[in-house]
C-alpha cells in the first residue's frame, strides 16, 4: 500500500515539472512572423519612446567605423563665422534649425542614426536625444532632400511642436523654416504637412523617408508629386527639379508607427 502511495506521489512530481516547463516555454516570446528581413533603424523611430516597427532597409553607412569616416572628412567650405565657436563645442554639429515664434530653436547634429536617438548634441546619454541629420545625407555638399528627425516630446520640446502643423491655421501663421549648414544659411518654404507611418519593407507604399535626392527629374518630381497629395490641406507652393528640400520627421500616435513630415524647399540665403 505504502509502495503504491510512493508511486503516486513521484507521477504527480513529474507531472508538475512537465507542467513548468510547457508554462515557461510558452512564456518565451516568438519571432514575430511580421518583423521582416531588415533590421530597424532608430531614424525611422525617432520620438517612439521605445516604439518598435518595421523600417527600410539599412543604409551601409550604418556599417562603418563613423569615428572614421568624421576623421577621413575634410571640410573644403569655409564655417560661417557665427558657428565657428559651437563647432568647437559641438564637434558633430552640421547646422541650426528654427522657425520663428516657435520653441523650435536648435542645433542640428549628424553621426550615425542611431547615436542621437539616445544622446544630446554633446554626446552625453539623454533619453530626449537631440535634433538630426539623417547619415546618408551630406550637408557640407547638400543632396536635393536632407531628412531630419527629432523626437515627438509630450512637452512640446525638440519636435514635439511640429504637431501644431496638424492645423492649417498654424502652418498660415508659421509657413518657414530657417536652416543653415556650417556652411550656408537658407529660408525654406513649407510645401506639405502630411501624416504617414513607417512601412514593413515589403509594402509598396509610398516611403517619404527613403528620399535622399535624386539627379533624376522624374524621380525628384515624383517624390514632390506625392508629398503634395498627401498633404493635410492645400498649400499653394510647390517645387520642382532644381530646388533643395528640407523634411522634418517625428513620430506621431494616431496610428502604429505613425509619422508626421513637414516638405518644405529652400527660397533663399539668408546671409544678412
Amino acid at each position: 500500500m505504502n509502495v503504491k502511495k510512493e508511486i503516486t506521489k513521484t507521477v504527480a512530481a513529474m507531472a508538475g515539472c512537465i507542467l513548468l516547463v510547457v508554462v515557461i516555454i510558452m512564456m518565451i516570446p516568438k519571432k514575430s512572423e511580421d518583423s521582416g528581413p531588415a533590421a530597424e533603424t532608430e531614424a525611422q523611430n525617432i520620438a517612439a519612446d521605445g516604439e518598435t516597427g518595421p523600417v527600410r532597409p539599412r543604409s551601409p553607412l550604418e556599417t562603418l567605423d563613423w569615428d572614421e569616416v568624421l576623421a577621413a572628412q575634410e571640410t573644403t567650405n569655409p564655417v560661417l563665422e557665427e558657428y565657428k565657436a559651437l563647432k568647437e563645442e559641438i564637434p558633430d554639429l552640421i547646422g541650426w534649425i528654427r522657425i520663428a515664434d516657435t520653441g523650435i530653436d536648435y542645433p542640428v547634429v549628424q553621426r550615425n542614426n542611431d547615436f542621437y536617438v539616445t544622446h544630446d548634441v554633446y554626446g552625453q546619454d539623454d533619453v530626449y536625444g537631440a535634433i538630426f541629420l539623417d547619415q546618408v545625407n551630406n550637408a557640407e555638399k547638400p543632396d536635393n532632400n536632407l531628412i531630419i528627425y527629432g523626437h515627438h516630446r509630450k512637452d512640446a520640446k525638440m519636435f514635439g511642436e511640429l504637431m501644431e502643423y496638424k492645423s492649417e491655421d498654424y502652418y498660415k501663421a508659421h509657413p518657414y523654416i530657417e536652416f543653415d549648414t556650417l556652411y550656408a544659411q537658407g529660408r525654406y518654404e513649407i510645401i506639405s504637412v502630411f501624416l504617414s507611418k513607417v512601412y514593413y519593407t515589403t509594402d509598396t507604399d509610398f516611403k517619404y523617408y527613403q528620399f535622399f535626392g535624386s539627379d533624376d527629374p522624374e524621380e525628384f518630381q515624383n517624390y514632390v508629386d506625392n508629398v503634395k497629395a498627401l498633404s493635410l490641406y492645400e498649400i499653394e507652393a510647390g517645387a520642382s527639379f532644381g530646388d533643395q528640400l528640407v523634411t522634418l520627421s517625428t513620430c506621431e500616435y494616431s496610428v502604429e508607427n505613425g509619422r508626421l513630415a513637414i516638405v518644405a524647399k529652400k527660397v533663399a540665403d539668408t546671409e544678412e
